[in-house]
């Protein structure tokens, strides 16, 4: 049986399912581009109308020069309403009468568009008799840094500091020549107890949290985030939650690449960019997201920071589905610890009812938002995961099998 836990707004749902879309199509060209020509390419047509929907709902990066080139109806912002304009221009249904605008290419444009994203498809479910089998999308509690984000990143050729600035948008990496040389590290398994050397404590958490096939700035993207949270704890870190487990391996036996990125980076941080006080931000990390990162506020309630930012290419991860089953009885027992006064019907497939989901996977998928347990309602992502069973993630689907 599982163990429990007791303890920005969502993004439009992702536009189709089981296609596999670029997460950007731009090409080097002219500083004056037509109103509408997302992609650049001379002409207004329907992909950049499509490049435009995307850019409405988080699927595709925006910048200050992109907004103003797919901003079609003057009014600020990239929306549904541009896509529709943009649309209906390419198909001679309108006309933007050659407007031009000053804008540049993203230069990380083809980085972007190695990032593709693929909406899988739920598997089947071939559970046993009178069976709760829960659906799940990706993993971790879904705030700040996703770690196999950041790989395919690093795979597409982003450095280390534009993944930091992708998944915690509005922050800045500060040096501080002057960090501790140790750190308090807890008891944990009666293994890990006292004071650390900073950057050999670094190296283990890298490799234990990304590992060492991972892309050098993956690994420097990890680091970077560790540094944050041992100062953001003043390098007394009071539960091995904190910052992550490190690796039974010693310093000494760790991979050369993985002491390397540890060593390039420390002293490294993030601070909020207009933080004159330079505090860390509270950098956390998991493993995946399920096409979003959750903000703090969805994710523990209070904080407010950090924020959800799109990260759809994780849908391609082969670890992105994965199925949890339980029998009825098992199921009813977490329902009766969680609150022993719900009242469950004779009938197990009315027990559960998703009311409702942030759709960043599909229309039929999502982070969900609000369950219905037996006669009373659960609200906020993660709340039944913490509450009443341990799933690996927010985002999730139940079925029953009689």
């Amino acid at each position: 049986m599982r163990i429990k836990h007791t303890l920005k707004k969502a993004l439009i749902p992702l536009l189709i399912c089981a296609l596999v879309f670029p997460f950007a199509q731009l090409h080097a060209g002219a500083a004056t581009v037509l109103l509408g020509d997302l992609d650049f390419s001379g002409n207004i047509e329907a992909a950049d109308a499509r490049f435009a929907l995307r850019m409405a709902v988080g699927l595709e990066k925006s910048t200050p020069d992109l907004i103003r080139v797919g901003d079609a109806d003057n009014d600020g912002a990239v929306t549904a309403s541009d896509a529709r304009i943009i649309l209906r221009v390419s198909v001679g249904l309108e006309d933007l009468g050659g407007k031009t605008v000053e804008a540049e290419p993203d230069p990380n444009a083809e980085k972007w568009a190695k990032l593709t994203c693929t909406v899988p498809a739920d598997p089947a479910i071939n559970a046993g008799h009178d069976t709760f089998t829960f659906i799940e999308y990706g993993n971790g509690d879904g705030v700040g840094l996703p770690q196999q984000g950041a790989i395919m990143m690093g795979e597409a050729g982003f450095t280390y500091e534009e993944i930091l600035a992708y998944y915690f948008p509005g922050t800045r990496i500060e040096k501080d020549p002057d960090y501790p040389d140790t750190v308090y590290y807890p008891d944990t398994y009666n293994t890990y107890a006292g004071y650390f050397d900073t950057e050999e404590l670094l190296a283990r958490i890298i490799y234990m949290e990304i590992g060492n096939e991972s892309p050098e700035a993956a690994q420097k993207a990890q680091g970077v985030a560790v540094l944050s949270l041992l100062k953001y704890f003043d390098f007394n870190v009071r539960n091995y939650y904190q910052v992550g487990l490190p690796s039974y391996t010693g310093y000494a036996r760790l991979p050369e690449n993985v002491k390397k990125a540890a060593h390039e980076i420390l002293g490294e941080y993030l601070v909020m960019e207009n933080d004159p006080s330079k505090e860390a931000v509270l950098a956390a990390y998991f493993d995946m997201s399920a096409g979003r990162t959750l903000s703090a506020k969805e994710g523990w309630g209070g904080a407010d920071y950090p924020v959800s930012v799109a990260s759809p290419w994780e849908m391609n991860h082969p670890r992105f589905i994965t199925t949890y089953t339980c029998s009825s009885e098992e199921m009813r027992e977490y329902i009766m610890d969680w609150d022993s006064s719900v009242k469950l019907s004779d009938d197990p497939a009315d027990w559960l009812e998703i009311v409702s989901h942030d759709g960043c996977i599909d229309k039929d998928r999502g982070y969900v938002t609000e369950i219905r347990i037996g006669n009373k309602y659960l609200k906020g992502v993660a709340a039944f995961n913490y509450q009443v069973i341990d799933l690996k993630t927010p985002a999730f689907r139940v079925v029953y099998t009689p």
